[in-house]
């Protein structure tokens, strides 16, 4: 139940995100958007480590060096979304079409590379959710 919880507070803040990013974006350098955006990131990542007493394990931990490279990558992959999203925004694109279109993207993506890479099992429903996802981005976009 917890794990369900987190997942629709993320959906509350991802789906805020896209209303500030296109209101802070209004006029801005997309790269000192991004700038400002890991720049904030790192403080709250900071203060939720001390917040939490988690900053020991950060030194006391063992370094899984496969762990370490998916956390990086992943780094990579977010500076680099968020990039592209702040410049959609940067550019004046519509919230309603910019989020219907790489949320959706993102899940079916996520629900192919879990199975192929983490090797999570895909149903029958998780293939129809997939086909219902791609019916909602179009009626969205076209709609």
């Amino acid at each position: 139940m917890k794990v369900i919880v987190l997942a629709v507070l993320g959906g509350v803040a991802a789906g805020i995100m896209p209303l500030l990013s296109k209101a802070g974006m209004k006029g801005m350098d997309v790269t000192i958007g991004l700038a400002i955006y890991a720049f904030f990131f790192w403080i709250f990542t900071i203060v939720l480590m001390f917040a939490t007493g988690k900053w020991g394990l950060l030194i006391s931990q063992p370094l899984d060096w496969t762990r370490i490279t998916y956390l990086i990558l992943n780094g990579l992959v977010a500076a680099l979304f968020i990039w592209l999203i702040l410049s959609a925004y940067g550019m004046g694109g519509d919230v309603k079409i910019i989020h219907s279109i790489h949320a959706p993207i993102a899940v079916i993506l996520g629900i192919f590379l879990a199975a192929l890479i983490l090797g999570e099992h895909l149903t029958f429903l998780s293939g129809a959710g997939v086909i219902v996802v791609v019916v909602g981005i179009l009626l969205v976009i076209f709609g």
